[in-house]
């Protein structure tokens, strides 16, 4: 309701539709549709926000339009190479169409965008969960000691570890 205040003072803010875009997809599935619609006039009105577009992005695989969301990730991208949500989101995007390796590279560059940030840790799970696909278990293993370095009580870094583990044991 605030962006929405904000909007009849300033209609013509890409930066306020795209805030009131990103609420509608934040409030849940059945206001998605309308996100995608805010996202897509607040790209209208400037199509050089880099978040705008990834959020759309994100509104559009949430909604499972794939192909959607790897073209507005790609464009937030080529926007702001440094988008590192852009990097990570596109990463999702690519292991959903099981594209391992592209996915590995985007939360690999993210990761690296990041440096040593501890919010990387979410990174290095799906880094961790991408190795772990592409059957290469001591560096899924190596990703899920970086998470557990950063957040020791991760249940899911420390059971997929464990699997990881046993598999690269063969057993």
């Amino acid at each position: 309701a605030d962006y929405e205040a904000a909007l009849r003072l300033e209609p013509t803010s890409a930066l306020l539709t795209g805030k009131l875009g990103n609420a509608q997809l934040a409030a849940g599935a059945e206001l998605r549709p309308r996100a995608i619609e805010t996202l897509s006039k607040a790209i209208a009105l400037d199509g050089k926000i880099a978040a705008i577009w990834n959020r759309r992005g994100v509104a559009h695989e949430l909604s499972g339009d794939l192909d959607k969301a790897l073209a507005d990730q790609n464009r937030a991208i080529e926007l702001d190479p440094t988008l590192v949500q852009a990097w990570s989101d596109r990463g999702d995007v690519r292991m959903a169409q099981k594209k391992l390796r592209a996915a590995h590279a985007d939360y690999s560059r993210a990761i690296e965008l990041l440096g040593e940030d501890s919010g990387r840790w979410r990174i290095l799970l799906n880094r961790g969960n991408a190795n772990f696909m592409l059957d290469d278990f001591a560096a899924a293993i190596a990703d899920y000691d970086a998470v557990l370095a950063l957040r020791p009580d991760d249940e899911m870094a420390r059971g997929n570890r464990a699997v990881a583990q046993r598999r690269l044991d063969g057993k």
